[in-house]
């Protein structure tokens, strides 16, 4: 049951409205809200990638921690809620620009929901092979 692909979809689905609830409180235009959130969604990615290469040892476990809890989320909940949240809080739809967008245009393929979770997947992966080969450094430093 808790594996089952509805259920997940359904728990993402739930965190979102949950979170939407919240944004709703505080009577702040969605626009405003929405560009906060694709901020820190965008800078997030990047600063995790800074952290690879620059941070002291305890400060890159604690942000690879963290990264590594958030792709659990995004594989466990078969896509991601932020991007879920940043949509619902969208005026045009048609214009929504999902974070991996870029890339994937950069890279000349098709902006389709299957693209965006492949390649989301590939570079998490990337990211997370990268952060393997800092440990093995770290520790084979020590």
């Amino acid at each position: 049951m808790y594996f089952s692909k509805e259920f997940r979809r359904k728990q993402r689905r739930d965190l979102t409205y949950l979170i939407l609830e919240y944004i709703n409180y505080y009577n702040m235009p969605h626009h405003v809200i929405e560009f906060v959130i694709k901020s820190f969604h965008f800078q997030h990615i990047f600063l995790s990638y800074f952290s690879l290469l620059f941070l002291p040892k305890a400060a890159f476990i604690n942000v690879f921690w963290a990264s590594l809890f958030l792709f659990s989320l995004f594989f466990y909940l078969d896509g991601c809620v932020l991007s879920n949240v940043e949509y619902k809080l969208c005026r045009n739809k048609s214009k929504f620009i999902n974070i991996i967008d870029p890339l994937l245009y950069v890279l000349g393929k098709e902006i389709n929901t299957n693209n965006r979770y492949f390649y989301t997947l590939y570079f998490a992966l990337v990211y997370f092979a990268g952060c393997i080969i800092k440990f093995v450094h770290i520790y084979s430093n020590n």
